[in-house]
């Protein structure tokens, strides 16, 4: 069986590296989280109409649906646990072959 190649994260042209291919690409990401921001605030500017719409609500209601997504990501962990304890078997994806950067 053949082991998979070994990619060394730090190497040279890596975001670990030390040099850098594109460092326009930060301000890009950077400008695009500030727009997401100003968006977030524009939509949550109509405070009122949200402080109305929590008075209506019916808290038994909102406590089922907090214990279904509790449920659900309960029932995601278990399926993941299953995954990956079946994947020890397979070389490459196990914790103690990962190598992370220092």
């Amino acid at each position: 069986m053949e082991q998979a190649p070994h990619v060394d994260p730090g190497g040279e042209g890596s975001a670990g590296g030390k040099t850098r291919s594109h460092p326009w690409l930060a301000r890009i990401v950077g400008v695009a989280a500030l727009g997401a921001v100003v968006v977030a605030a524009l939509h949550l500017a109509d405070l009122g109409r949200l402080v109305a719409l929590l008075r209506g609500a019916q808290p038994a209601w909102l406590l089922l649906a907090l214990a279904l997504q509790l449920l659900t990501y309960t029932t995601e962990v278990g399926v993941w646990r299953s995954v990956l304890s079946r994947a020890q078997d397979i070389p490459g994806l196990s914790w103690s072959s990962t190598r992370w950067p220092s």
